[in-house]
């Protein structure tokens, strides 16, 4: 589930926001708070000026969403398309998870506290093709999926990365279940 989904729920707020980036994040600040485990969000778009280098990942709290970028975008201005919506019923849980993952193909847990049934559906905050980063920028693609027998995980499931290695990076992801 990679690239732009349709998130469930009512737009509760969007708007397109001009960034300035310091040490490797940005801020949007929401006019009024949310409750994370009510809402979601989606970052639409990204300016021009984004560069593979520029790897992105956010995260949603009380009164911002936070945009990271660990290649360190310090200084750019980047132009941000973004909504929050507040989802019909059910719960949100989301995370920032760190992981190392290794060849392709690769599977690395992810605990849940609660359980995520059939209707479940994934949002992985990520901007492209991107699952987690290096901090020194390379990167790790794959993406994200229930996990086959057990509703307490979700699998984050590589298709590569950008050193011979593999290595080791945060994802950021939210599951809705109704």
């Amino acid at each position: 589930m990679l690239g732009i989904q349709t998130l469930p729920g009512r737009v509760v707020e969007e708007g397109v926001t001009a960034l300035s980036w310091s040490g490797g994040q940005a801020t949007i600040m929401l006019a009024q708070p949310v409750n994370p485990a009510r809402h979601m969000c989606r970052i639409l778009h990204m300016g021009d000026d984004l560069t593979p280098a520029s790897f992105i990942y956010w995260v949603l709290q009380v009164d911002r969403i936070v945009i990271y970028s660990p290649s360190g975008a310090a200084g750019y201005v980047k132009t941000v398309a973004w909504q929050v919506r507040r989802v019909p019923s059910g719960r949100v849980e989301r995370g920032i998870s760190p992981m190392t993952i290794g060849a392709a193909g690769t599977t690395v847990d992810i605990a849940l506290a609660n359980p995520i049934n059939a209707k479940t559906e994934l949002n992985l905050c990520a901007a492209g093709r991107f699952i987690a980063f290096y901090p020194t920028g390379g990167y790790i693609s794959g993406y994200l999926r229930k996990h086959p027998t057990d509703p307490h995980k979700l699998q984050c499931v590589s298709t590569g990365y950008s050193y011979s290695t593999g290595g080791t990076g945060n994802i950021s992801w939210e599951a809705w279940t109704p």
